[in-house]
């Protein structure tokens, strides 16, 4: 049996390089849409931090941000476009595909010659 090539194909997505995006992403992924202090906290983000990354993920066309009138305050709103899960779902399939290799990798790499 012969030792399986890295597999092609496999593009991972610059704006999920930094974990933060990507769990911001991820939680986003499994809601509708979230309040802007409800994403903070479970991120552990600082406001400027959350702001800053959400900022970007809406650049990308991967986020939604909206602003709603809550009695005298407003509150931000954020959603994930369906552009963004779209890239989320071909990032995580992309690091599947590489922990798979890496197991087939692993069982052929062992077996005798």
């Amino acid at each position: 049996m012969s030792i399986p090539a890295s597999p092609t194909g496999i593009t991972l997505d610059d704006a999920f390089s930094s974990p933060v995006r990507l769990k911001i992403c991820g939680y986003l992924a499994g809601c509708d849409e979230a309040d802007f202090q409800a994403v903070m906290a479970y991120c552990e983000l600082t406001a400027p931090s959350l702001s800053k990354n959400i900022t970007a993920l809406n650049a990308k066309g991967y986020l939604d941000i909206r602003k709603v009138a809550s009695g005298r305050y407003t509150k931000t709103r954020l959603s994930i476009t369906d552009t963004g899960r779209a890239a989320l779902r071909s990032h995580v399939g992309s690091l599947q595909m590489i922990a798979d290799a890496a197991r087939l990798f692993s069982i052929v790499g062992q077996q005798p010659s």
